[in-house]
């Protein structure tokens, strides 16, 4: 199982607010979390709900320590959590639903054996937010998510001095090479030209 962490604010017309947090332990497989006001013994006036919410964080996968936060490479560390803090936001009256699609991409990070540590599993999503805007549906937060069977695997690795002194070599040996033959082309050019 893979774990997500929830934590988000829906507030209503008349600035009641309700506050949804909590961690759910959910199948690696697509499935949706989803707010939404229902009751038996109520009634609720749909065209006057206002879902506008910040998603403060929203995580996939294990907590990540300090340490793993560190050694984690930025576009890695940037895609755990791309919803936290984003306010989500609808028309005053009109009925609005707020759907957003999350695709959970497992990654591992492993550093050089001689650093000591762990390799690093961290869950990275990227989101797609849409508003739909209906008078004959409950306004709703809707989530979404796709864990992908993918995963990325980042492997730090040293390289020794010679083989980038051999690398090196190459590259300014590539380039004399290529001066040489353009060398050659213009002064060929050129004798071609003389009568």
């Amino acid at each position: 199982t893979s774990e997500a962490e929830l934590t988000c604010f829906v507030a209503t017309q008349n600035f009641y607010r309700l506050q949804v947090a909590g961690m759910l332990h959910v199948q690696k497989a697509p499935g949706n979390i989803v707010v939404q006001a229902i009751s038996d013994g109520h009634e609720f006036n749909w065209a006057t709900m206002d879902v506008s919410h910040t998603v403060n964080h929203l995580s996939f996968g294990p907590f990540l320590s300090e340490t793993a936060w560190i050694v984690m490479p930025p576009d890695i560390a940037q895609a755990v959590g791309t919803l936290d803090e984003k306010k989500f936001t609808a028309e005053e009256r009109v009925p609005t639903t707020h759907e957003h699609f999350v695709k959970v991409v497992k990654n591992v990070v492993e550093m050089p054996s001689s650093w000591g540590i762990k390799p690093v599993e961290a869950h990275g999503y990227v989101s797609h937010s849409n508003k739909i805007q209906r008078f004959a549906e409950v306004p709703t937060v809707r989530i979404t998510y796709d864990i992908l069977p993918i995963i990325v695997h980042v492997k730090a690795q040293y390289e020794s001095f010679y083989h980038f002194l051999t690398q090196l070599c190459a590259v300014v040996g590539g380039v004399f090479t290529v001066a040489g033959i353009f060398k050659s082309s213009l002064e060929g050019f050129d004798d071609a030209m003389k009568p």
